[in-house]
Formats: C-alpha cells, structure tokens, sequence
C-alpha cells in the first residue's frame, strides 16, 4: 500500500491587533493635557539661581537663559540652558539641557537632566498636583561631590504665564538631613 505525504503545515498568520485595540494604542501615543502644561513653558527665559553645597555652606547667585521648545508634536519639552555658575566665587560657564515628557501608560512626569559640570545624567520622575501647581519629583544622580549616586526631591512651580520656578532639595551629606540644594527663578524674556 502506498502512504500518502501528510499535507505541508501551514502557519496562521499572526492576528493584528483589533481595531479597537488600534484606537486605544493610537489614543495612548497622543499628547494630552499633561502634555499642555509642558507646553505654557516655551519660550525664552532669564533665571536667577541660588545653590547651596550644603546646609550651612553660603548661598552662591547665577544667573542665566533657558529656550524651551516642545518637540515631536508636542510630546516632550527642550529646555536649553547657559549662564554661568558660581563655583567658590568663580564665575564658570555653563550650559546644560533637559528633556521632560508625560508618559500616558505609567501616568507621571518623566524627565532627564544633563550638563557641562557633570558626567552623569540626573534620571526624575514626578507627578502633578492641581492645587499647588508644581510637578514634584524623586531624581537620582551621581554626584561629583560625593562621588556617589545621590537621590534628590525636586519642585517645578508653574506660577503664572511669566514666571516658574525649580527647586531642588537633597540630603546633607555631612548632616542627613534634607536641605534646599537649589531654587532658580525663572522670568519670561521680553
């Protein structure tokens, strides 16, 4: 008797995602209003920054300019910043940039901060509270003066169409206790 060949095997082709799957992704990939309060942030702006080292180390004043863009359709900010910055009574050029976004699916801010004074990135994430207007955010870094990773509790304020702040808190590395690090005050350019 002769055996017939079984049939070649045949792979179903993988099933798409349902339409209605589709919109829900295509809904998620779109900026939305978190995306918006990112967006009252472009512009040109002047700041004025006061840095501590340490808790009862002086205050030392910068000043400086950030251009703030939002990029890929309004998905993430751009802030480029350049001034300088007071390093024991030196007056030392600096420039750094920082990209933040809204991530739908995870449901908080997202950010990454780079600089001439560093060779580490500061990695945050945050949230948004209404009544207050500020993104607060839990941020880590390696930190040139410890020489270590350093985590840190920043604040970006929105205060009105002319003017936000940023604050910057970590932990005394001689103390333990937490400090304000850093507030820069940022002013619309005209």
């Amino acid at each position: 008797p002769a055996t017939e060949a079984a049939p070649p095997a045949t792979e179903a082709a993988p099933a798409g995602p349902s339409a209605e799957e589709m919109a829900k992704m295509m809904a998620m990939m779109q900026p939305g209003e978190m995306h918006k309060k990112l967006e009252t942030l472009v512009g040109s702006w002047t700041y004025t920054s006061t840095m501590q080292k340490t808790a009862d180390a002086p205050a030392e004043q910068s000043t400086g300019t950030s251009e703030n863009a939002m990029v890929y359709g309004g998905r993430f900010l751009v802030s480029k910043v350049s001034g300088t910055m007071n390093m024991g009574g030196t007056e030392t050029p600096f420039e750094g940039q920082a990209l933040t976004g809204y991530d739908n699916i995870a449901q908080h801010y997202q950010g990454v901060w780079y600089d001439s004074f560093a060779t580490g990135m500061m990695i945050s994430t945050g949230t948004f509270d209404e009544a207050t207007q500020t993104i607060t955010e839990k941020a880590e870094a390696s930190c040139p003066m410890t020489g270590a990773k350093r985590s840190f509790r920043n604040e970006l304020k929105f205060i009105d169409a002319d003017h936000y702040s940023y604050t910057m808190h970590a932990t005394d590395p001689t103390g333990g206790a937490e400090f304000k690090m850093m507030e820069i005050q940022y002013t619309k350019a005209k």
